[in-house]
């Protein structure tokens, strides 16, 4: 079942090049050029971050967020969104299951850690 994008087509391309800007080129869209594109419509632009269409990096630079993916009518391009993010999540459970158990540790009962922060903090008295 699609969500319903709540504004206008024009919008809607806009996310969607931004979406095609960073599969294809790996790059995020620059904030001066959507600034550009929303010219007189700030609180449009405000809108989409707010409600996680575009999501803010680096401060100068925008990634399309989950609900651009939901939302730009290409099912190849969803698809693609919700299978990076079902790999990303089966890997995170994983590294938590698997690798947890062995890097989990009580900070002074690991004496080579102790030996570190004692001589480093032996060191700083000096």
């Amino acid at each position: 079942m699609a969500t319903e994008f709540p504004f206008s087509e024009e919008v809607r391309g806009l996310l969607l090049e931004a979406i095609k800007r960073l599969i294809n080129l790996r790059n995020p869209t620059p904030r001066l050029y959507l600034r550009q594109k929303f010219k007189g419509k700030r609180d449009i632009l405000d809108q989409l971050i707010a409600d996680g269409y575009l999501i803010e990096r680096e401060r100068e630079n925008y990634v399309p967020g989950i609900m651009a993916f939901e939302t730009c009518g290409d099912d190849f391009l969803l698809g693609f969104a919700r299978d990076g993010t079902g790999i990303v999540l089966h890997t995170l459970q994983n590294l938590y299951e698997v690798d947890t158990p062995k890097t989990s540790f009580t900070f002074m009962k690991d004496d080579r850690l102790r030996q570190v922060v004692q001589r480093d903090y032996t060191d700083c008295e000096h």
